[in-house]
């Protein structure tokens, strides 16, 4: 989050109180606060800052205060001031500079080609789920009915190594791993 800075400015324009209702979100009870922009000149440019509504009645234009800024990361929005303390009146001109607009970011447009938006769909989660759980239960389904054929094939002497020898016996990890490497075949 930016850091408060401090300057000096002298008040050009106050704007009127705005009264923003909102819903609190742990309570849910409705909700009101107030806020106003201000022109301020800092330096030699004019910025436009938004302030609490309880501080309306504090600034007075053509006046000189200190105030500490929160900037707002988002270029959208004005910067919100913190804290006022007054200086003093100005000199008795307030300046005629023009405020410098913030760029204009217009929404983003899907990119069309030959009259068809190609912006991608919200992907179906619920289906995406459904079709994964149907796949993992089929895999060891059919891990299981391989691994179940080849001990079968062991205990009537017809299981064979690559070397001719056939099996007698069976160790617990070699169905383990019989199992792992045939849930694995299935994903593949």
């Amino acid at each position: 989050m930016p850091e408060d800075y401090i300057v000096e400015a002298l008040i050009v324009s106050v704007g009127d109180v705005q009264n923003i209702e909102y819903e609190d979100k742990k309570s849910g009870q409705p909700k009101a606060f107030t806020k106003f922009l201000l022109e301020a000149q800092i330096g030699d440019e004019i910025h436009t800052l938004q302030a609490n509504g309880k501080a309306h009645t504090l600034l007075e234009v053509g006046s000189r205060y200190t105030l500490a800024i929160r900037p707002n990361p988002n270029e959208r929005y004005e910067d919100s001031i913190r804290n006022i303390t007054f200086l003093g009146k100005g000199n008795g001109t307030i300046p005629t500079v023009t405020p410098t607009p913030k760029p204009v970011q217009m929404p983003r447009q899907p990119v069309v080609n030959s009259g068809v938006a190609t912006t991608s769909p919200r992907p179906d989660f619920a289906s995406r789920w459904r079709e994964w759980n149907t796949h993992a239960r089929l895999a060891q389904m059919q891990a299981t009915e391989r691994v179940s054929l080849f001990v079968n094939l062991a205990k009537e002497g017809k299981l064979q190594t690559d070397d001719g020898e056939v099996v007698d016996a069976l160790r617990k990890n070699t169905i383990e791993s019989w199992f792992t490497q045939e849930c694995d075949r299935y994903w593949k």
